[in-house]
């Protein structure tokens, strides 16, 4: 997802609404990001850091993951707002105080946003997160948002994206209502993983990211399964400055 750029006037007199919108974005709360610093995230082991990447460890545990395969192209999934969109921004303003059930209101309010196939995989997990199961409980919502992808032939690509459960619904997640959603338990894997700044929202960003990472992996003489890498998300879209975005590939002999 090449980097989206906030687009401000470079100025004296621009000066303070550059501070201004940056106060707004840099500062999370609970509220703010529903995927964000707030949020419990998976854990993992560090097992050896290197100069541009690092080797993990992550345990088996759950995730809620639905999938498709589809055409990939260059549109963005979710448009950042330039600083002239007064109705943008003010859109973002709101989502600061805004509830589980506004943020679904705002990523499907645009036609160009809830058509996408990420969108679309995005709401089937935020929906039984927020209550669409079979126990109507609301799950807290996690960091990152992980997907695995795999590139086909014909400019086609497979993309399974997940949501790691919360640690007290690790045990016994609520039951998924909609046949596309469904509880997987994930093993034990050791991954190398590079991780980037700037706005990845793109499919051809993470594919260009993932094949730069693994000729640095193969000039490192790593030994990896490049038959699918994996992308995680740890930021919302009205999140502009110190962005986390990681590519990974699963070590050789992981599963």
């Amino acid at each position: 997802m090449k980097a989206a750029v906030l687009l401000l006037v470079a100025s004296a007199s621009a000066l303070p609404q550059r501070e201004g919108i940056r106060n707004i974005f840099s500062s999370p709360t609970e509220n703010e990001d529903p995927a964000g610093e707030t949020s419990e995230k998976v854990p993992y082991t560090v097992l050896k850091k290197y100069a541009d990447y690092e080797l993990r460890q992550y345990p088996s545990v759950k995730w809620a993951c639905t999938e498709l395969t589809y055409e990939r192209d260059d549109v963005e999934d979710v448009e950042a707002p330039v600083a002239g969109d007064t109705e943008e921004l003010g859109v973002l303003r709101n989502l600061q105080q805004c509830t589980s059930q506004c943020i679904m209101q705002w990523a499907s309010d645009k036609k160009s946003r809830r058509n996408k196939p990420q969108s679309k995989m995005f709401m089937k997990l935020f929906r039984y997160i927020s209550g669409v199961n079979q126990q109507q409980e609301e799950v807290e919502m996690t960091s990152p948002v992980l997907s695995a992808i795999q590139l086909l032939d014909n400019n086609m690509m497979t993309k399974e994206m997940c949501f790691y459960l919360e640690e007290k619904h690790q045990a016994n997640p609520p039951t998924p209502v909609d046949d596309a959603v469904r509880i997987e338990q994930a093993p034990e894997v050791t991954v190398y993983v590079h991780t980037f700044g700037g706005y990845a929202m793109k499919d051809a960003v993470n594919i260009e990211e993932a094949a730069k990472f693994a000729e640095v992996l193969r000039s490192a003489e790593e030994e990896v399964d490049t038959s699918t890498f994996f992308t995680a998300s740890y930021d919302s879209p009205m999140k502009y400055w110190n962005r986390r975005n990681e590519i990974m590939y699963l070590a050789a002999g992981s599963r």
